[in-house]
C-alpha cells in the first residue's frame, strides 16, 4: 500500500492532494484547497497532503501488511517531522503524529481483536498501542521527473487549486473548517507590500532621477551584489557619483561650498561634473587614457562604469589615479 501526496502553488493558491494505490491500482483521491498564496504557504500544502494520505491509510478496514509508504516530494516537510521546534504551521506537524498514532491503535486493534474480546469480555481496560505496530515509511520522492504516482497527486493539487475540494466528509475532521493563516506567508506577503510601496515612493524621488539612470532595476538588490567585495570607502564613492552627490565643484557651488561651478584645471571654462570628470578634464587625461584602454568604448558610458562589475572596478581604479578623492 502506498499513497502519494503533493502541495501545489497553483494560480495564485495553495492546495494538496493525497492518492492512495493498492500495488499499481488507484484506490481513493483527496483534494483540498487552503486558501489564497498570500494566507498560506506550499509547505502548509505539503503538510495538508500527509494528513490526508494518512486519513486515507486511516480508512482501510483491514491490516497493512509490509511497508506502507507515504511519498512527498516536499523535503521540508519531511525535515520537519523530525524537528520538534517550535515554527510556523507546527500545529500541521503535530496532526500528522496525531493521525500517525491513530494508524498505529487502529490497526493494533485489527491484529489483535482475539485479546480485545478476551479482555472486553474479562472486564478489562483494552488499550490499544499507538507505536511500533505498522512499518510506515515516509520517504522523498523527486518532483517533475516523470514518476507516475508523483504527477498523478501533482495533477490533483493543482485540480485543488481550482478550488475542487473533496466533500467535507471525506476529509480529516481538522480539515473540515478554515485553517489559522500562515505566520510565514503573511510576513512574505507584507514584505512584497512594502518593497511596492517603497518602490512607488522611490520613482518619484528626485534622488531616482541620477541614480536610475545608471541601474534601472533601482531598487533591487543587484546594487547589493555589485559593491559588495568593496570597502565603505569605495562604497561610498560608488554611491556619490550615482546620485550626483559627489564632491565635485558643480555640486559644492550649489551648497554654497566654492565660489564657481568651474573645473579648477581648465582654465574656468567648463563646469566640472561627473561626465566632464571623468571623460573630458586634461589634468586627468592619463588616468582617462588608461581606463580608455581597459575598457574600450565602454569608459564613455558612465551607466557602464557605475552599475556594471567590470566598469565599477576600473572605474574606482581610475578615481585612485586622479588623487582627487580619498579612497
Amino acid at each position: 500500500v502506498q499513497v502519494y501526496v503533493d502541495g501545489s502553488r497553483y494560480k495564485g493558491g495553495i492546495s494538496a492532494a493525497a492518492v492512495l494505490y493498492e500495488g499499481t491500482r488507484v484506490i481513493a483521491v483527496r483534494r483540498c484547497y487552503l486558501g489564497k498564496l498570500t494566507k498560506y504557504t506550499v509547505h502548509n500544502g505539503g503538510s495538508i497532503g500527509v494528513i490526508m494520505g494518512l486519513h486515507l491509510l486511516l480508512s482501510f478496514t483491514r491490516r497493512l501488511r509490509g511497508p506502507t509508504i507515504i511519498g512527498c516530494d516536499n523535503q521540508a516537510v519531511l525535515r520537519g517531522l523530525t524537528n520538534q521546534k517550535l515554527h510556523s504551521g507546527h500545529y500541521l506537524l503535530d496532526s500528522i503524529h496525531d493521525l500517525e498514532e491513530c494508524l498505529h491503535a487502529k490497526q493494533d486493534t485489527l491484529a489483535r481483536r482475539a485479546e480485545q474480546a478476551i479482555a472486553i469480555r474479562n472486564g478489562e481496560e483494552w488499550t490499544p498501542r499507538r507505536r511500533g505496530v505498522v512499518d510506515l515509511q515516509l520517504h522523498w520522492v523527486p518532483g517533475h521527473k516523470d514518476f507516475e504516482p508523483n504527477e498523478r497527486a501533482d495533477c490533483k493539487a493543482k485540480k485543488a487549486a481550482e478550488k475542487l475540494t473533496s466533500p467535507m466528509k471525506d476529509l480529516p475532521v481538522c480539515l473540515r473548517k478554515v485553517l489559522p493563516f500562515s505566520v510565514a506567508a503573511l510576513r512574505q506577503e507584507n514584505t512584497a507590500k512594502l518593497k511596492r510601496t517603497w518602490t512607488k515612493r522611490w520613482r518619484k524621488s528626485p534622488r531616482n532621477r541620477h541614480f536610475g539612470a545608471t541601474d534601472k532595476s533601482t531598487p533591487s538588490t543587484k546594487f547589493l551584489k555589485l559593491i559588495d567585495p568593496y570597502s565603505c570607502k569605495q562604497v561610498s564613492i560608488i554611491t556619490q557619483f550615482r546620485t550626483n552627490h559627489v564632491p565635485l565643484n558643480q555640486t559644492l557651488f550649489r551648497i554654497g561650498r566654492v565660489e564657481s561651478p568651474a573645473c579648477p584645471h581648465c582654465g574656468g571654462i567648463t563646469i566640472e561634473t561627473i561626465h566632464q570628470f571623468i571623460l573630458d578634464c586634461p589634468h586627468h587625461e592619463h588616468a582617462c587614457h588608461m581606463l580608455c584602454r581597459k575598457l574600450g568604448r565602454k569608459a564613455g558610458e558612465i551607466p557602464f562604469l557605475l552599475g556594471d562589475s567590470t566598469g565599477i572596478k576600473e572605474f574606482l581604479s581610475f578615481v585612485h589615479t586622479t588623487k582627487h578623492l580619498k579612497l
